[in-house]
């Protein structure tokens, strides 16, 4: 979390700045409101921002968000992600930069960078990507790198590859996972049922530490969609998001191509029925998840705002 140390003037300037933030709040608000939906049609809108906010009895207060970047053909090129400090002023806590071949519709490549408190690097990722004819993903490769002084050289690499086949309504997950200099390997393997549109009904995953054991079950999940389209489905960067649950993955975490609608995991159990309202041409303009029974009135909500490109 980044930290500012404020004398009395600075914080005059973050306090009128505060009420800035909260005017644009408001603006959120307006995109909040199922007789207010965005403009254009679902051919023609891509995500802008997706907004995660805290809601008490209708009050909105939003903790963190992503701006999509888009070029002129329309392809992401980066993904900024956005955190509150201490002092409800917003900072950028991550990026992701998509590289593309000439005039390819799929990213060839993909920075990940967390920004430290200093401004500088902290832990960075670079994935390589490689697809079959038809355009489903068949390798994703990551170098990590990790940091323990942000500014400085990287203490040490990890990587991980993911390989995937295909049948009809299956997808087959090799995964392995390795660190440098250290005597740690680890293959993970993952089976899924897919439906016609490819969402993922359900997965089960196994794991080994050593090539010569068996694989090990460790966990299963299960999934139910709506009829609506998702609008992460439409993006370039779509095909290169996890299909791949780790327990606990939320609806905006893994690829659908229809927005999610129930989940039951290991440490998890997520119903989102009717807690989706769309705007007229199909696409959300909100969803409320993480309803608390015990604390009537609290929720957590996802906001969709849309641009035409």
């Amino acid at each position: 979390m980044k930290k500012n140390y404020l004398n009395i003037y600075n914080l005059i300037g973050v306090l009128i700045l505060c009420v800035s933030i909260t005017s644009c709040q408001k603006e959120v608000d307006r995109d909040d409101d199922p007789n207010n939906p965005p403009a254009g049609s679902a051919t023609d809108l891509y995500l802008d921002k997706v907004y995660f906010a805290d809601s008490t009895n209708g009050i909105k207060d939003t903790f963190y968000y992503n701006a999509y970047v888009y070029d002129a053909n329309k392809r992401v090129t980066r993904l900024n992600s956005y955190s509150k400090d201490d002092f409800g002023v917003f900072f950028l806590r991550e990026y992701y930069e998509y590289v593309y071949s000439g005039n390819d519709t799929l990213p060839s490549k993909k920075f990940y960078i967390a920004v430290a408190d200093n401004g500088g690097f902290s832990d960075t990722t670079t994935n390589f990507y490689t697809y079959l004819p038809n355009g489903r993903l068949l390798t994703d490769s990551a170098i990590h790198r990790y940091h323990q002084v942000p500014t400085s050289p990287a203490t040490y690499n990890s990587t991980n590859t993911f390989r995937y086949q295909y049948g009809t309504n299956k997808i087959y997950a090799a995964i392995t996972f390795t660190i440098d200099d250290q005597p740690i390997s680890r293959e993970e393997s993952d089976t899924l049922t897919t439906d016609a549109a490819m969402n993922v009904l359900d997965y089960k995953h196994y794991y080994r530490t050593d090539n010569t054991e068996a694989f090990i079950f460790l966990r299963s999940g299960s999934y139910t969609y709506e009829s609506t389209p998702s609008p992460f489905a439409r993006l370039s960067n779509f095909k290169t998001l996890i299909q791949i649950p780790y327990g606990e993955s939320f609806f905006y975490d893994m690829q659908s191509y229809n927005n999610r609608r129930t989940a039951n995991e290991s440490n998890i159990q997520e119903d989102l029925t009717g807690n989706w309202q769309y705007g007229a041409n199909g696409y959300p303009l909100r969803v409320r998840t993480n309803t608390d029974p015990t604390m009537p009135g609290t929720y957590e909500v996802t906001l969709f705002t849309y641009k035409s490109l």
